[in-house]
């Protein structure tokens, strides 16, 4: 018996020393091996490639001109998101009665820049000549809205490049321009040219020979016709006018050569020394133009580029035109009611919709009315490049009798010519009333319990009258 027991007892124990090798020497449980993931980035653009964008819009304000045909300009105004970012120039599509306006920006790649907002106003010209009487919406970047045509807006009136036909004869008309392409750079400096360069086969800049805005016409220069093909002459000779512009008219339908010779007077002492552009050409320039009873052969027109054109900046400042905008009475709007002899800031906002940059030389000026104690001139605190708008204030002191006043203002450029809004010769002005003033005439608290009565009599004389009770 004791011989069995000692044999299960052993039986016991292997079994146990069976188990634990099993659970130490066997195979672990298998775990599950994650699967590989793929990671999708965003397209970066180079850091070299400016990065486009669309312009944040918070408000959207027409503006609808009091002229015929009428003018059109939408001012969008937002905020961009640092310093580094630009507007670009926006495109415009109409579909019926909507306008609808993209305005991009664009960002350098490269650029580190502070985030901090920066305001703007941008100034975008609608083409609504020719659209009839109604109501229309614009939508800029997904803000809209909206302005009424009380009338059908009659299309602009044909150009100087379309003179007047008359019956049963033909024209011909066209442009002698400077065909602009200024060189930057001295004193060793590498050569910066200006908007309308090209570059020669010689590594050197000339004109594009096209037309573009803001080039100016020649004034005087002879431009001859001859009759049939060219080279042909001897049939009339006429100048170009301030513009640079001329006609032939009265012409039969038919053949004719209208030429330009830069070396004959009065000519030279205009043209020379300077080269064609359009056509691109040595000596003469020529075209050959057939005429059609009735109509006009428009756009004959001559490029001529200068040998000896000036910096680029002072290319653009003697040709750009000076021109503004009202856009709003920041403050104190007309018939504003205000305290008798208190002192109060008139603020204009107005957009600068001419090709001239504003710079601080230019000034606000009072022109008539009632200057209110206000500057006769104040010059402008910024430059205003065009398409901006600029916030006007001036300091000015109110009445102390009851009426109502207005004081007329300009601007001034820096040759001290004088311009208005929208016309060079049109003003704006700050009008308000004082109602707790005094009146001419009336009876004033006077000391010892009297009364005294003023009297403003003409050329500034006065009578006074004092009475007791």
């Amino acid at each position: 018996m004791k011989r069995v027991t000692q044999t299960l007892i052993l039986a016991g124990l292997l079994g146990l020393l069976l188990t634990a090798c099993s659970l130490i020497g066997g195979e672990p449980e298998a775990t599950a091996t994650p699967e590989p993931t793929t990671e999708v980035s965003t397209p970066v653009p180079p850091a070299s490639e400016p990065v486009i964008g669309t312009a944040p819009v918070d408000t959207v304000d027409v503006l609808v001109l009091e002229s015929f045909p009428v003018q059109v300009n939408v001012i969008a105004s937002g905020n961009l998101p640092d310093g580094c970012t630009r507007l670009e120039e926006p495109t415009i599509a109409q579909a019926d009665t909507t306008f609808t306006i993209s305005l991009p920006t664009s960002r350098p790649g490269d650029a580190v820049c502070t985030e901090a907002l920066e305001p703007y106003d941008k100034v975008i010209p609608l083409d609504v000549a020719g659209l009839p009487a109604g109501s229309y919406t614009v939508s800029v970047n997904g803000v809209s809205a909206s302005f009424t045509l009380a009338v059908a807006n009659e299309a602009p009136t044909a150009e100087a490049t379309a003179p007047p036909v008359s019956t049963g004869s033909g024209a011909i008309s066209g442009q002698v321009w400077h065909d602009l392409c200024a060189i930057g750079g001295e004193g060793g400096e590498p050569a910066i040219p200006s908007e309308g360069c090209i570059t020669t086969p010689s590594g050197g800049f000339e004109a594009n020979g096209a037309l573009e805005t803001g080039e100016p016409g020649l004034e005087g220069v002879q431009v001859s016709l001859g009759r049939g093909a060219c080279p042909a002459t001897g049939l009339a000779a006429t100048t170009t006018d301030a513009n640079g512009f001329y006609s032939f008219t009265g012409l039969e339908a038919g053949t004719y050569c209208i030429s330009i010779d830069p070396l004959v007077e009065p000519n030279v002492s205009i043209l020379i020394p300077g080269k064609w552009t359009f056509p691109a050409i040595d000596g003469v320039a020529e075209a050959t133009v057939n005429v059609v009873t009735n109509q006009v052969s428009p756009n004959i027109n001559f490029g001529w580029d200068f040998q000896f054109a000036p910096n680029p900046d002072e290319l653009a400042a003697a040709n750009c035109t000076d021109a503004a905008i009202f856009v709003a009475d920041v403050n104190v709007i007309d018939d504003t009611v205000l305290p008798a002899g208190s002192t109060f800031t008139k603020t204009w906002r107005l957009a600068n919709s001419g090709t001239c940059t504003w710079t601080t030389d230019y000034a606000l000026v009072f022109v008539g009315g009632d200057q209110m104690s206000g500057p006769n001139e104040q010059p402008l605190t910024q430059s205003v490049p065009p398409s901006t708008t600029l916030d006007i204030t001036v300091e000015l002191v109110v009445p102390t009798v009851n009426g109502t006043y207005r004081g007329d203002w300009m601007l001034r450029n820096a040759d001290g010519t004088r311009f208005g809004i929208p016309e060079p010769d049109i003003v704006f002005w700050v009008q308000i009333a004082v109602l707790d003033g005094t009146d001419e005439g009336a009876a004033l608290p006077g000391p010892v319990g009297g009364f005294l009565l003023a009297m403003v009599l003409p050329a500034g004389a006065y009578q006074w009258h004092k009475r007791r009770n």
